[in-house]
């Protein structure tokens, strides 16, 4: 039988049957059958039948017939049914070693709102694609299950398909940690593990017949010392012998250097050939939602340690729990299986007992020996940096940002931060080349807002590298080199906790605080300087879980400090300032305050102080007072003689204090909303008071006592402009005869006449 075999279905056979035949095989065609030489033996394939496509719909091989996909299948070429009870076993074995059963994670498909799985997101994408290849690119966070879903889908289907339920497979190619450039070496590694029936050549034809799908997991880890540019350059070359068909998946971390090159390198191809038409698929997956991080939780047996006996975790929000025994970073550790999983052994440790701190430091640290064991491999797949080394490493970054004042750098002033800190490091020139081509898909970074930008995935990173660098300076520097230190920007409001929590043991700690307490001398920036040693003192008493050791703290400023609950004994404060300090429960009655000045402190009934000496409307003005869910400000001894007494607390003068009734009340609530407004920005108008329905006739009132003033500036289409003249809570505190500024005197005299 002599078939008319069109030119290019017999040039596209030629080529399928070259990619399986012996090396240097010559494929002959004649009449209707090829013949060529596999495993040195003559073969003869011939032609049943001829379809509309660039391929024989019907074939006859050793007596048998085929559709065409069926021959490349079939236990003569590519065995797929023993590749698959291959691919099964060794991914069963694999899934083994997981610590729970595997929880399908949720993903969503770039441009479309809804929410699915992996494998539906596959499907959908193969039905709409049957004549363009599809390049799927699933992103997502380090530690979120990317590895452990492409796992368990890829044995999920080999089991099915060696059922004969399905009609191809998921070649799964481990790329992580193996320190491989190109494409071919992985996919070369991983057919010889599977012992499978055929070359990386073939696999191209496998994909193309949609027998196989390829799913290259961490493809941005396959980095040489070509770097991308020869790991995008392997891709190319297989995408390009697909043809316009087939599925290709890699996995990558989110950044822009892989989207971006991918993208790229498919508009390049597509236009290379007409044959060739790509089309690329952006899978996100998300992170944990509560239910799955529930589900998590309970099958690591977290419910005994968090619920004890009393409770039935069936009927008790164990993610609540979970997220109210961690408190701060709670989201970013439970939206993530890894770090999950780690707070989760830490709790099987230790219990409930480790403080928040202790429960951030292990989820991070546990990232990072993922990171420095299984993915920052050099070319022979050597460990590149020790623990100390990456923490120092994102230490200098995270100073980078604060310094800067921002939570994203662009990637070029990334990648010279770190250059510098590797070159200090004595790190290798080739190996630190090569973590700086992966710096982008570090586990503990992520895109930023805008193009190039990249950040901390979280602001929990940002403080744990920052605090680890702020730690040991104060540990180690001088006093002049702290000093440049902290007077260059004001330190962020988490750092002060995340260094306490750093701080191994008591004598650290006292180390660590006695580097602080004394005035690192006068500059120009002693303000500065004070308040960020404020904020470092204040969070070691706060934070720490040590015992703290008698401290005698000069000239620091508490500004906003957190000082609520705090317990110490043996505190002397020389020359400080307390700026809104909340001393809510604070239990320190030992404590003295010598030559101290307060500034609206926050107390409560708990609060156990010694104020002997101070005078209230002296050295403290105002006293914020919280009762019942309730909060009031005291400015006089007489407002609350009992308890202002049992702080120790006298007044300033003898001038009385001025009883306010209903209408004096609403008089004061008037006033304060007008201060409020007025504190909220540098300028206020007449339309503002309209706009919040407040009377406009305060306003000569405030100007005739100097209150405020009127301003020369003017507002487009608006009236007078006027400014704050006095201090907020002085001119409150003349409401009750605390204030011994005439104008506030007069100012309120008026006032309650009036009203």
């Amino acid at each position: 039988m002599t078939f008319s075999l069109p030119q290019g279905v017999e040039d596209r056979v030629r080529r399928d049957l070259a990619a399986f035949a012996d090396s240097r095989t010559q494929i002959e065609f004649s009449g209707n059958e090829f013949r060529w030489t596999l495993k040195r033996t003559a073969r003869v394939l011939k032609m049943l039948e001829l379809g509309d496509s660039d391929v024989p719909t019907r074939v006859e091989f050793e007596g048998q017939e085929f559709t065409y996909p069926d021959f490349f299948a079939s236990e003569q070429i590519g065995a797929l049914a023993w590749l698959a009870e291959e691919i099964e076993r060794s991914l069963a074995i694999l899934k083994s070693s997981y610590p729970t059963e595997i929880i399908p994670a949720k993903v969503r498909v770039e441009d479309k709102p809804d929410v699915t799985t992996f494998g539906h997101a596959l499907s959908d994408i193969a039905a709409a694609d049957t004549d363009r290849t599809s390049l799927v690119f699933l992103q997502g966070r380090a530690g979120d299950g990317k590895s452990t879903s492409l796992v368990d889908l890829a044995q999920k289907q080999a089991a099915d398909y060696a059922a004969r339920k399905i009609d191809f497979l998921y070649l799964y190619i481990d790329a992580q940690g193996r320190a491989l450039s190109r494409l071919d070496e992985a996919v070369a590694l991983i057919l010889d593990d599977l012992n499978s029936n055929f070359r990386y050549q073939s696999l191209a034809v496998l994909t193309r017949l949609g027998l196989v799908v390829p799913v290259v997991d961490g493809f941005d880890e396959l980095l040489g010392s070509g770097g991308y540019a020869e790991a995008f350059a392997s891709l190319e070359a297989f995408l390009f012998r697909l043809e316009g068909h087939g599925t290709v998946v890699t996995s990558a971390r989110s950044t822009f250097y892989q989207q971006s090159a991918l993208s790229r390198a498919a508009a390049r191809l597509s236009g290379a050939s007409t044959s060739v038409n790509i089309v690329i698929h952006n899978i996100h997956l998300l992170p944990w939602d509560r239910e799955a991080t529930q589900q998590l939780l309970k099958q690591l047996g977290a419910a005994k340690y968090l619920l004890g006996d009393s409770l039935d975790p069936r009927d008790t929000d164990l993610y609540e729990a979970a997220a109210q025994h961690i408190g701060v970073g709670a989201d970013e550790i439970l939206s993530s299986p890894l770090l999950t999983g780690a707070y989760a052994s830490l709790l099987a440790e230790q219990g409930i007992s480790h403080p928040s701190g202790s429960v951030v430091e292990a989820a991070i640290r546990a990232l990072v020996q993922r990171e420095i064991k299984d993915k920052l491999l050099g070319a022979h797949g050597d460990q590149i940096l020790n623990e100390r080394q990456f923490e120092q490493l994102f230490a200098a970054v995270a100073e980078e940002m604060w310094w800067q004042e921002t939570r994203t750098l662009d990637d070029d002033t990334l990648l010279v931060v770190a250059d510098i800190t590797l070159e200090q490091l004595g790190i290798d020139k080739s190996k630190a080349g090569a973590l700086l081509g992966k710096l982008s898909s570090n586990a503990v970074i992520e895109l930023g807002e805008g193009a190039r930008k990249l950040s901390f995935r979280h602001e929990i990173y940002f403080s744990f590298f920052l605090g680890n660098y702020f730690k040991n300076a104060v540990l180690t520097a001088s006093r002049k080199e702290l000093a440049r230190l902290i007077s260059r920007s004001v330190l962020p409001a988490t750092l002060a906790r995340q260094c306490a929590w750093l701080l191994q043991g008591g004598v650290e700690l006292n180390r660590y605080l006695g580097g602080l307490a004394a005035s690192l001398g006068e500059s120009a920036a002693s303000d500065l300087i004070n308040t960020n040693r404020g904020a470092l003192i204040g969070g070691v008493l706060r934070h720490s879980q040590e015992i703290i050791a008698p401290l005698t703290v000069s000239q620091a400023i508490f500004s906003a400090t957190d000082l609520s609950g705090v317990q110490a004994n043996g505190l002397v404060f020389q020359d400080c300032r307390f700026d809104e300090v909340d001393m809510t429960g604070m239990e320190a009655p030992t404590a003295t305050f010598r030559g101290c000045s307060f500034h609206m402190p926050l107390v409560d009934e708990a609060t156990n102080l010694n104020f002997k000496g101070l005078r209230l409307g002296e050295e403290i003005i105002g006293l914020r007072v919280r009762r019942g869910g309730q909060e009031s400000t005291l400015y006089r001894t007489a407002q609350d003689k009992e308890f202002l007494e049992r702080l120790g607390l006298r007044d300033a003068g003898s001038q009385p204090v001025r009883p306010l009734g209903d209408r004096e009340l609403r008089v004061l609530d008037t006033v304060q909303r007008v201060v409020r407004l007025a504190s909220r920005s540098m300028y206020f108008s007449e339309e503002d008071l309209e706009n919040r329905k407040l009377p406009r006739d305060i306003l000569p009132i405030g100007a005739k006592h100097r209150i405020w003033a009127v301003t020369d500036k003017q507002r487009s289409g608006m009236r007078a402009l006027y400014r704050l003249n006095k201090a907020p809570e002085s001119l409150i505190a003349g409401a009750t005869g605390g204030s011994f500024d005439a104008d506030v005197v007069a100012f309120w005299e008026d006032m309650f006449k009036l009203y």
